[in-house]
């Protein structure tokens, strides 16, 4: 079966919907607010499937949008942050380098690449912005 789809945090969050698996009947997603139904068209349209929804308590589902996007990003968030102006010491930089070969930032570069062919783009351009 395909990988999970990939939704945004944000998305994730302001909506409390996590994908959590698939079945006969398609995409399965834990939500801890099923009154609202634009998620979940949002998502079948987006990924193609039917989307079958399970309902959870909000600190279930806020547990796993955590373990969706690994430690390792808040991780390197912390340390981008605390990193002082003179461009920080060289075993942060070396900590950082060890964050980027970790799993959610492949997972990050591998969905921006995957959509960027599914697109047919001919270039890739990256922003940084403040959060």
């Amino acid at each position: 079966m395909d990988p999970l789809p990939p939704l945004t945090e944000r998305f994730m969050r302001h909506y409390q919907v996590v994908p959590v698996g698939w079945s006969d009947q398609g995409l399965q997603v834990l939500s801890a607010n099923p009154g609202t139904l634009y998620p979940f068209q949002a998502i079948a349209y987006a990924c193609e499937v039917p989307v079958r929804l399970s309902i959870g308590p909000r600190n279930e589902v806020e547990t796993l949008i955590e373990r969706y996007y690994g430690q390792g990003r808040s991780a390197m968030g912390t340390l981008i942050e605390n990193l002082d102006e003179e461009g920080g010491s060289l075993e942060d930089i070396e900590h950082l380098k060890d964050l980027a070969s970790e799993a959610p930032v492949i997972r990050l570069v591998n969905l921006i690449l995957q959509r960027a062919v599914e697109q047919r783009a001919s270039d890739i351009h990256i922003e940084p912005f403040e959060s």
